[in-house]
């Protein structure tokens, strides 16, 4: 084996020498790794650890924030556990399962939407039945958004409303700022469920400070609900400001959900 002195392709300098082996008549150039190309790559593996941890630590305090540490009670709804052949599919439309899975693979780098090209910002898991799985396919998003090292926040109305409004001002306001503009993704699970009654006032408020600030960043955001987008504001649930912006995130399409109560037929 030859060696040469040629430079270095990092740095130009003449003493990294690079072997030359020669087999069976060919020439192979060896590279050496220098110094200052192997701190180079010692950095940048400490700077992906560290925003790996950092991501982790992140989505941690989120889910403490949002009061279901571990959010435990989603994490057997995995996208690998649904079973799309549950669903009705018209013939010639995509099954909800592989659109969801299309819609993140197509996100997957980006970190945020955009409302004049694909894909769209906003997924909507509509079926009027219960059951259906809608649940089950959103949370199984969010979980693979958090493989993904991503920050994903979901959410059931609920349970959510009723800690905001137990909430004092500054944990309203991240309460607001986690799901509305730090999470990457944003899953709200079966919005409307409940109707608000009579003065929906505080009900629109909690949900245009979260949506309006969705729509601001164009946030990648997946609801599911039993109702339309139109329902939800005749209802109440939605004020006419956060109708608006939902339906340009969601471009007024749904994903329909459409199958048996699967409950009722013993199946989780």
């Amino acid at each position: 084996m030859a060696t040469d002195t040629r430079a270095c392709p990092c740095c130009s300098e003449l003493q990294h020498a690079v072997p030359i082996r020669h087999y069976n008549g060919s020439t192979f150039l060896i590279w050496n790794v220098c110094q200052a190309q192997q701190q180079a790559w010692d950095a940048e593996d400490r700077q992906i650890a560290h925003r790996t941890s950092d991501l982790a630590q992140r989505q941690l305090e989120a889910e403490r924030t949002m009061g279901d540490p571990g959010l435990a009670r989603i994490a057997r709804f995995t996208l690998a556990t649904f079973d799309p052949d549950r669903l009705r599919v018209a013939l010639g439309d995509d099954n909800p399962h592989g659109r969801v899975l299309d819609w993140l693979a197509a996100i997957h780098d980006l970190p945020s939407g955009d409302y004049h090209q694909e894909p769209p910002v906003a997924l909507h898991l509509y079926y009027p039945g219960k059951g259906t799985g809608k649940t089950h396919l959103a949370a199984g998003a969010a979980l693979a958004a958090r493989a993904m090292h991503k920050l994903a926040v979901f959410i059931e109305e609920v349970s959510y409303l009723e800690r905001c409004w137990a909430a004092d001002f500054a944990d309203k306001e991240r309460l607001s700022m986690l799901p509305g503009e730090q999470a990457w993704l944003t899953v709200i699970d079966d919005l409307g469920q409940n109707r608000p009654g009579k003065d929906p006032t505080g009900v629109q408020k909690v949900w245009y400070n979260v949506i309006n600030r969705r729509w601001s960043k164009c946030g990648w955001t997946i609801i599911t609900s039993n109702k339309t987008l139109e329902q939800l504001m005749d209802q109440g649930t939605l004020s006419e400001a956060a109708y608006s912006r939902l339906y340009q995130m969601t471009r007024g399409e749904v994903v329909l959900m459409d199958a048996d109560d699967q409950r009722l037929r013993g199946t989780p």
